[in-house]
């Protein structure tokens, strides 16, 4: 949406004599195609979230905007082209940069785990956007890493006409992304495909990957960033992948505390045990449902278990919530009035872990 939407989501906290501790910034905040810690000119314009940040701390309340995993491949933008140079990016097999599919489109994916240019290359990336807003925390997400696409590498096909013109579509300036959203999703891409006897991309044992609701038959490689993807110390992704959004909290917890002084705030979603001393973490996609509800305790204990403190979920739920508006819609939503009583049950279990209110 736009800044009018999330100024008006603040206001109604306090007409309803709610209390509002902080207010998060999905990826609407970003700048044309998603473009991680820019502001959008016509969406979000830097000069009025500054102003409206400090309205924020004013009243005692904080920010946290999201930062995802993908950097968005644009010429001009600067996060993706001091990357290049600085070799930032993780490597597909055959040692060229590795390209995915995420909300920007094609995307690469800076190498938290074992690049030495990362650290000076996210506190230029950070220091940019604190200049313009002073944000409280980081929201870092898709940090799996994601990715819309399955393939040793992937590139835009120049011939594919539909397909470019999603690649290129640019974000509508009233905010509503419903159709652009929900088409990113789906890969649109031409991709390297992995041959049967590829070890990594295939190994020689099968475990019950999530391939859709009723399948889980899919490839290890399976939207993710490929197994068979270089680290710039020779490690492959296959045996890093658990780590990357661990080594991404890590990395920015270091770069806050030198841009600060202060001890940040950071919520990931994806972690590893231990990672609680840099983040905390929230169990990610769950769906609008009693059986999710039942799951998020499990979950979230398990994660204490794990060394990692402050857990929460999405209360209420994320997918198959009855929004206005909401893309994916499907016939599984809940009718409106049991998911309030999920709703109010779900708040009732959040007093107990922190949580995270879907759609604030």
């Amino acid at each position: 949406k736009t800044l009018s939407v999330l100024e008006e989501v603040v206001a109604n906290y306090s007409a309803a004599g709610l209390p509002l501790e902080v207010i998060y910034s999905d990826i609407d905040y970003m700048n044309n195609r998603f473009k991680n810690a820019e502001f959008d000119e016509f969406r979000y314009p830097a000069s009025s979230m500054q102003a409206f940040v400090d309205k924020l701390h004013m009243a005692g309340q904080r920010w946290v905007p999201i930062i995802d995993a993908g950097v968005a491949i644009a010429p001009g933008y600067a996060a993706y082209e001091e990357g290049t140079r600085d070799k930032v990016f993780i490597r597909d097999h055959g040692g060229n940069t590795y390209v995915g599919q995420v909300w920007p489109g094609a995307a690469v994916y800076p190498d938290y785990l074992h690049s030495y240019s990362v650290s000076s290359w996210l506190q230029q990336k950070l220091q940019r956007f604190y200049s313009q807003a002073q944000f409280d925390g980081l929201w870092l997400d898709m940090n799996e890493a994601s990715n819309f696409c399955t393939g040793m590498n992937c590139g835009p096909n120049e011939s594919n006409v539909s397909a470019m013109q999603w690649l290129n579509m640019p974000v509508p300036r009233d905010g509503d992304m419903t159709d652009l959203m929900k088409m990113l999703t789906t890969c649109v891409m031409s991709c390297e495909t992995a041959e049967t006897d590829n070890t990594l991309a295939h190994p020689p044992y099968a475990i019950h990957n999530f391939a859709n609701v009723t399948s889980r038959d899919a490839p290890l490689s399976q939207n993710i960033i490929s197994p068979t993807a270089l680290h710039s110390n020779g490690a492959r992704e296959y045996d890093t992948h658990n780590l990357y959004g661990t080594a991404m909290a890590r990395s920015h917890f270091e770069a806050v505390v030198s841009l600060t002084g202060k001890r940040p705030f950071l919520l990931s979603r994806s972690t590893f045990p231990g990672a609680g001393r840099w983040a905390a973490h929230w169990t990610g996609d769950n769906a609008a449902n009693w059986e999710n509800l039942f799951y998020s305790i499990a979950g979230i204990l398990n994660s204490n278990l794990w060394g990692i403190p402050m857990v929460g979920a999405d209360i209420c739920g994320f997918i198959d919530a009855t929004q206005e508006g909401d893309p994916w819609t499907n016939p599984t939503q809940l009718p409106d009035a049991e998911y309030e009583e999920l709703c109010n049950r779900w708040a009732m279990l959040g007093i107990m872990h922190m949580p995270r209110v879907t759609g604030c």
